[in-house]
């Protein structure tokens, strides 16, 4: 006897499992889309490209802030070169004070010297009326060297491509000048110079006919930022 016969004797007559029956509690796939995991529905909260864009570190976000090379080598500073003669000048405007320092390629101004170089040096302006006032300054460019911003450029009067800082210390007697940090970008193999002149106290007012004179000695140049000051020996 086969399965089948067997199955109708077991479940008689009038006993057939229709399709209705087994459609009513069945798993059907409109059943199973309703509250399936859909691509649809994993989209609409899906953790997507954009919206992890928007919180993400990306590179932008840490250069902003970041200790980069350049900026670790903007932390200290190196002795680059110097000039130990007696430089002296009649006050009769900005006049040069010191021989012509040469600076190294765009590339080593980058990368080495973060762009910035420092100066520092002894200075006075004999006994007179008049005080004086000093700039680093581009004979290649023809144009004044401007300081950073920020504690560097404190006591510089000048904007636009003009200025100079005031004297620190004693106006008429040999005094070391605080290191200024200076913005070198892009006056890579230019030739720079210190230059002085008869100013009133404060530096902001340059004098052209004053009958004094201008001295300077042990000028130091650094690669990078540099601050404070040097001894008389210029160690």
């Amino acid at each position: 006897m086969s399965n089948a016969r067997n199955l109708a004797n077991l479940l008689g007559t009038n006993t057939t499992i229709t399709t209705p029956k087994i459609a009513t509690d069945a798993v059907t796939t409109s059943k199973i889309a309703t509250d399936a995991v859909t691509t649809s529905k994993i989209a609409t909260d899906a953790v997507t490209t954009p919206k992890i864009a928007t919180d993400a570190v990306t590179t932008p976000k840490i250069v902003a802030d970041a200790v980069t090379h350049t900026k670790i080598h903007a932390l200290g500073s190196m002795l680059y070169t110097w000039d130990n003669s007696v430089y002296s000048a009649p006050a009769t405007g900005y006049r040069t004070m010191s021989y012509t320092f040469t600076l190294p390629s765009d590339s080593v101004l980058e990368q080495s010297w973060a762009n910035m170089c420092s100066l520092t040096f002894f200075g006075y302006i004999s006994a007179g009326a008049y005080y004086w006032t000093w700039r680093l300054f581009d004979v290649t460019d023809n144009s004044i060297v401007q300081p950073i911003t920020g504690p560097s450029s404190y006591q510089w009067y000048g904007a636009s491509g003009t200025g100079g800082f005031s004297y620190t210390g004693s106006v008429h007697s040999n005094t070391n000048q605080a290191a200024r940090v200076f913005d070198i970008t892009g006056r890579g193999g230019n030739g720079i110079t210190l230059e002085m002149s008869a100013s009133n106290g404060a530096g902001s007012v340059l004098q052209t006919n004053a009958s004094q004179t201008l001295y300077a000695d042990q000028i130091f140049l650094y690669a990078g930022a540099m601050t404070g000051i040097h001894d008389e020996n210029g160690y």
